[in-house]
């Protein structure tokens, strides 16, 4: 069996595409577009028809900020519980801090962790992973977070 064809929902514009999934590789290729992808692809002619790259790179990378803040949040929406959320931040946080600084992951990890329904007593090991994650101290994460929180 070498691959899979199938279905996903963008998480960005809630359309269907079909991918590919490589089950000796682990690597997925999209087959179709979504609204997105239409979207970026309209832009990227228009762009090159005006000659904007730079405010074509701004407007993506503004796109990429709230993608990654809202994918964060989402995260919290969906997780069974703290440590799945936490999890999943582990597994992209790279990809998160190319688009948004520390106090923005701050803050929508906050949502997330509203929406997940993180506890008083769960805080203090979530200050915890999250100053490894970000390498930060401790103490600056828990005011960022507290100020966040409320």
């Amino acid at each position: 069996m070498g691959s899979v064809t199938n279905t996903a929902i963008c998480p960005v514009c809630g359309e269907e595409y079909w991918y590919d999934y490589d089950t000796r590789t682990g690597t997925t290729t999209k087959l179709s577009s979504c609204a997105c992808d239409r979207e970026i692809e309209c832009m990227r002619e228009f762009i090159r028809m005006k000659g904007l790259k730079d405010e074509f790179r701004e407007f993506m990378r503004e796109r990429e900020k709230e993608y990654w803040h809202d994918w964060i949040v989402e995260r919290g929406e969906v997780a069974y519980d703290v440590q799945e959320f936490l999890e999943s931040l582990k597994e992209r946080i790279e990809s998160i801090q190319e688009f948004l600084g520390t106090d923005d992951i701050l803050h929508a990890v906050a949502e997330g962790l509203k929406a997940v329904g993180c506890g008083p007593q769960e805080l203090d090991k979530v200050v915890r992973e999250l100053a490894e994650l970000l390498g930060g101290s401790g103490e600056a994460v828990r005011k960022k977070m507290l100020a966040a929180l409320l």
